[in-house]
């Protein structure tokens, strides 16, 4: 990754902000609801410096799935392609996913532009470079199973887009801030919570957001491949999450599901005896304060078992040996998963 900017006010500044690049033109992604609110705007921003190109998918995950990839990929060919175009992904985290995806494999690679428009996709999901489809096979969602490493070259982060945010797509932003205070920081939000986000400061909002890339990518240019294991420690309630996702596509959003694989990831590691009970509680009540969902359906043991055995983690989770200290390549056995898993079931 080249850059990421931050602040509040950039999207009018759109032009100004990419026109050092010469492309032949640009490959706008962006889906119903976000191209309603800002695709006019960064269409006529980008067409002073290049031709346009546009690409609507359906919101949210539903456009990840890899059956219709074709039908995202057809409107840039409209016309002639070259290496010299910039994709640019406008919208939460499955347009920044589809993009990464698609950036890295069209004509084997082309620049990639990130404008996140949502709070989870500006503190994790644009600036990973970890990019995947989901696959679906006998009415099952396997997430991310088709994917690429392909790290954004610029990611332009406008605090102003957040202010229309609903609540729910707050809380599914602090699903993941909430993972990254455990997993590396102070756990406690100091008096900041999804309730609340409307009321919070620029100047607060920012250094939030702002903490949790750095956190992220000071991991990632360590391990930008995922080859060394480093990256493992941002899976914290990733393996309850994806199976909770895999299991209720409609119900949970991806930082609704995390918050409850974090809680999965809290009892097994009191189970085992890595933190005391009352962590454990305290842990509860912080994702219970953002006003997060604590319980899930239930639902039959072969349908967790047959998500579980699809999980690209390989059988290992990761843990927590304090609040803001995690511990990976955790060997955990299936009945203490399934234990956890039963625990959040309502």
């Amino acid at each position: 990754m080249n850059k990421i900017i931050i602040g509040q006010g950039l999207l009018p500044d759109l032009d100004r902000l990419v026109k050092g690049n010469p492309y032949d033109g640009y490959l706008l992604l962006t889906d119903k609801q976000v191209y309603g609110l800002y695709g006019k705007k960064v269409v006529g921003l980008l067409s002073k410096i290049a031709p346009v190109r546009v690409s609507i998918a359906d919101d949210g995950e539903k456009a990840k799935d890899l059956k219709i990839l074709p039908e995202l990929l057809a409107p840039f060919f409209e016309g002639k392609l070259t290496r010299n175009f910039c994709l640019v992904s406008l919208g939460g985290g499955s347009i920044s996913d589809i993009g990464g995806f698609i950036a890295a494999i069209l004509l084997r690679g082309i620049a990639h532009l990130v404008i996140p428009t949502t709070l989870l996709s500006m503190v994790d999901a644009a600036i990973g470079g970890k990019n995947g489809l989901n696959f679906k096979r006998r009415g099952r969602i396997y997430k991310n199973a088709v994917g690429t490493f392909r790290l954004p070259d610029l990611v332009i982060c406008d605090i102003n887009l957040l202010q229309s945010l609903p609540d729910r797509e707050v809380r599914n932003g602090f699903g993941e801030i909430i993972k990254y205070r455990l997993a590396f920081g102070k756990p406690e939000l100091n008096g900041v919570s999804a309730a609340d986000f409307q009321q919070l400061s620029k100047q607060k909002l920012t250094s939030l957001i702002r903490e949790c890339q750095q956190i992220k990518m000071k991991i990632v240019s360590q391990d930008p491949l995922d080859t060394r294991g480093l990256r493992e420690a941002l899976n914290l309630g990733h393996t309850v999450g994806h199976a909770v996702e895999g299991l209720f596509p409609e119900k949970f959003s991806h930082g609704e599901a995390v918050a409850l694989g974090l809680r999965s990831a809290a009892f097994m590691s009191w189970d085992k005896g890595l933190i005391n009970h009352h962590k454990y509680n305290q842990i509860v009540k912080i994702i219970e304060k953002c006003g997060l969902q604590l319980k899930i359906p239930r639902v039959r043991t072969a349908k967790i078992n047959d998500l579980l055995d699809k999980d690209k983690k390989g059988g290992t989770t990761v843990l927590l040996k304090d609040l803001g200290f995690v511990v990976t390549k955790q060997k955990t056995d299936r009945k203490l998963i399934l234990k956890a898993i039963r625990e959040i079931q309502s």
